[in-house]
């Protein structure tokens, strides 16, 4: 689909069993059509439906994979630089993303299977994941983990820097937050905002805290601080990695800041005067949930979430963390108490 001149969305599948069992589940691919071939923002991951979708989809606008010469990701996760390895086998030697991304994946990508798995099963037990859910969780992030042909970005990005292509400009604005090297791309001549998985127009944000992550990371005053800067941009169309493109960017802004502040004073108001696990945390906060019929990527979904808010509470200073034989639990910190 055409979104603007020479701009196209390319909607390729994420359905892969067993991540995702959702066939209506997509991920954005963008397209821009230079005066030399073409410039793709983010890439799908590398599964068959992916890579026979992203083929199809560009032969209909009259291009193939050869005609690819620069790739930009607005981060690095799987269903976004999946295909990475693919493009290379392509001659593109042309690929970019933030800094942050690059020292991170190069990093995650450097573990073993075994490694990997390691830290990621100690990390949910840590926070009371019940031992006979541990397995599954580690199974879903080697899952994805394997959906890579990884090849690390040749191009590393920064706040303020522009990409070149021929009619377009992308101006890069680091908006950390769902990754800590996560941007989002303007480009001024048509008004249009590549946001990534920074924005969408109606879901609220993911915004996780990963079991690789450092205890100073603050996924969620990332997020609220990355907001600011795309408030001054003149943006007609905002373009986001999963659904629809929207308009009503401001709007959509002063919504979006709000709503997670509001999720994380939830969380807050869940340990009201209580000692709790990350996951007691979830079961109090969804009393209704039945967490064993919950898909393992869902499970995931809930852990990595609550954790970002239970973290950026304590940064904040107004949770405390008490450690006992490897258990992380969380508790208010009294008005006047010293920490």
């Amino acid at each position: 689909m055409e979104v603007a001149p020479g701009v196209y969305r390319l909607a390729v599948p994420l359905y892969a069993p067993p991540v995702v069992f959702d066939h209506r589940s997509m991920a954005n691919v963008y397209v821009l059509r230079g005066k030399d071939g073409c410039m793709l923002i983010d890439s799908g991951w590398d599964t068959k439906e992916a890579r026979n979708s992203l083929e199809r989809k560009m032969a209909e606008i009259g291009l193939g994979l050869r005609d690819i010469r620069k790739v930009v990701y607005t981060h690095l996760h799987p269903d976004h630089f999946g295909q990475a390895g693919l493009f290379k086998e392509y001659g593109v030697t042309w690929q970019a993303a933030h800094r942050l991304e690059i020292d991170y994946i190069r990093h995650r990508f450097s573990l073993s299977d075994e490694e990997l798995g390691k830290v990621e099963s100690h990390w949910c037990r840590s926070h009371g994941v019940p031992a006979e859910y541990i397995d599954e969780l580690q199974r879903i992030l080697l899952c994805m983990h394997h959906m890579v042909r990884f090849l690390l970005p040749s191009v590393s990005l920064e706040a303020g820097d522009t990409i070149e292509f021929d009619p377009f400009q992308l101006k890069v604005f680091w908006t950390p937050g769902h990754a800590p090297g996560h941007i989002c791309l303007y480009e001024p001549r048509l008004k249009l905002l590549f946001c990534g998985d920074h924005l969408t127009g109606k879901l609220p944000p993911h915004i996780p805290f990963y079991s690789s992550y450092g205890d100073d990371i603050n996924p969620i005053g990332w997020y609220i601080t990355s907001l600011k800067p795309l408030e001054a941009l003149d943006v007609e169309l905002a373009l986001p990695a999963h659904g629809r493109e929207f308009g009503g960017l401001k709007r959509r802004l002063s919504q979006i800041g709000p709503q997670v502040e509001q999720t994380t004073e939830e969380v807050f108001e869940t340990v009201d005067g209580q000692m709790l696990t990350a996951f007691e945390v979830i079961m109090r906060k969804n009393p209704r949930l039945d967490w064993g019929k919950l898909l393992p990527i869902q499970k995931r979904g809930h852990l990595v979430e609550t954790v970002a808010r239970l973290q950026a509470l304590k940064l904040d200073g107004r949770l405390e963390v008490v450690l006992n034989d490897g258990l992380v639990s969380y508790r208010r910190i009294l008005q006047g108490t010293a920490t």
